[in-house]
């Protein structure tokens, strides 16, 4: 890997990529959250035998040298980018976690849970949006949230293409290890909603340097004026991100192509009330100018592809 100047401004993009991988690590590595853990498959005991949790376990320890094996064939350089943009994606995905319990991007009433290894690797599956239903109690909505930081066409495409399959009934989706935060009760959820949030790369990165430097300076043991300042506008600037309504729109699109498809009665009233949820948190941040990030690469590509 060439990092001379001049080829294409590869430096300065090297530069900040590099940046935004210390971001990624120092958020990664200095997590005080109580929301900052994933679910782990043996706290599900009074859902599946021990043998069952075992063997899962297993099929997870040998996706993981699998993963290993099939990198021995790439160059050193090769590895290293996959093993940045991994801790880069899985940075971007706390963010998002935080964002929504500490921030309350998605709404006083939501939770955003980790899922397990399993099924991370095997469902396809991260991160687990739940809202509770208000005046109802026990009853929540979830939705599968695929987090990107891709503004390609192609990519999204996929993604969006995945996720219409799942709501046909073609390749539905299922998470085999979930605890939900509403009844803090061990189950197995189905039929679950999917869709894509993300921004581009430019913004993730602003959105990364901002909570690495909330973590910084919440770091600091007897924290000066300044830092005390700073860390109080550093919260605002979090708490009023424009980056949640932009992931809130690009739900609410999602959601409302749905409803335009062909799919079965029950998914379809599920979805619809799910989009009146949406649109109701979307109203109670109307205040939240979105005009610096509106033409973040990733927001304009899901737009154009879910309207055709």
């Amino acid at each position: 890997m060439n990092f001379e100047t001049g080829r294409g401004g590869y430096a300065e993009q090297r530069a900040e990529e590099q940046k935004t991988l210390r971001s990624a690590e120092y958020i990664l590595t200095n997590q005080n959250s109580e929301h900052s853990d994933r679910l782990k498959e043996a706290d599900f005991e009074e859902l599946y035998q021990k043998d069952e949790i075992l063997k899962d376990k297993k099929m997870v320890e040998r996706m993981k040298e699998k993963f290993s094996e099939d990198q021995e064939s790439l160059t050193k350089d090769e590895i290293l980018v996959i093993r940045e943009r991994k801790t880069v994606s899985e940075a971007m995905e706390k963010i998002i976690v935080e964002g929504g319990e500490i921030h309350n991007w998605f709404g006083g009433d939501s939770s955003l849970i980790q899922t397990t290894e399993y099924d991370d690797i095997f469902n396809g599956i991260d991160v687990v949006l739940e809202i509770e239903i208000e005046g109802e109690e026990n009853k929540r909505i979830a939705l599968v949230v695929d987090v990107t930081m891709s503004s390609d066409t192609s990519i999204l495409q996929k993604k969006i293409a995945n996720n219409l399959s799942s709501i046909t009934g073609k390749k539905p989706k299922e998470v085999k290890y979930f605890r939900s935060e509403i009844t803090d009760e061990a189950e197995k959820i189905q039929d679950i909603i999917p869709v894509v949030v993300g921004l581009d790369k430019e913004n993730s990165s602003e959105l990364l340097t901002l909570f690495a430097n909330i973590q910084r300076l919440k770091n600091v043991s007897g924290k000066s004026e300044n830092d005390r300042k700073k860390l109080k506008e550093n919260l605002k600037n979090a708490e009023l991100h424009p980056a949640q309504k932009i992931f809130l729109n690009e739900i609410a699109m999602q959601l409302e192509t749905y409803l335009n498809i062909n799919i079965k009665k029950e998914m379809k009233n599920k979805i619809e009330e799910t989009v009146e949820i949406i649109y109701t948190i979307l109203s109670e941040k109307k205040k939240i100018d979105i005009t610096e990030i509106e033409n973040d690469g990733c927001y304009q590509n899901i737009k154009k592809l879910i309207k055709k």
